[in-house]
């Protein structure tokens, strides 16, 4: 680095600049890679935890828990995994949640929830922290 009269030049500025990004792109598919690899324990817990209805269906709720892509939040920017049922399935789930005038609720995914947060963030972390060779 030399001082300039109207500045200051930094030798390398491109090279500094790529891997700045370089570094940018190895921790967005490490952030990637950590969801997807989060997303199974929300997934299995979640299909233990589903009620099987006692009457015959196409589809059951249990048997058809799903995992999303990769999607980043609009508002946020942030990534995100959804783990959850499917379009002919998941319209009939809040009712199973939050129970009817008839039906108390199950509270499934909310037990789902507060059963896996811990093993969630316990993943997330373990990955980013090999992916991107932190201590």
């Amino acid at each position: 680095m030399s001082l300039k009269k109207d500045g200051f030049d930094i030798k390398g500025y491109e090279e500094l600049l790529k891997n700045i990004e370089n570094l940018g792109d190895a921790a967005n598919k490490e952030v990637n890679k950590a969801l997807r690899g989060a997303a199974p324990i929300v997934q299995d817990r979640l299909e233990k935890n589903t009620p099987k209805g006692a009457y015959v269906q196409k589809k059951h709720a249990k048997n058809n828990v799903v995992i999303s892509n990769v999607k980043t939040s609009r508002e946020t920017g942030s990534k995100y995994i959804s783990v959850g049922y499917p379009r002919g399935v998941s319209y009939r789930i809040h009712f199973i949640e939050f129970g009817t005038l008839r039906k108390k609720p199950y509270l499934h995914m909310t037990k789902t929830i507060n059963d896996t947060k811990e093993a969630v963030l316990q993943q997330l972390a373990n990955q980013l922290k090999k992916g991107l060779n932190l201590k």
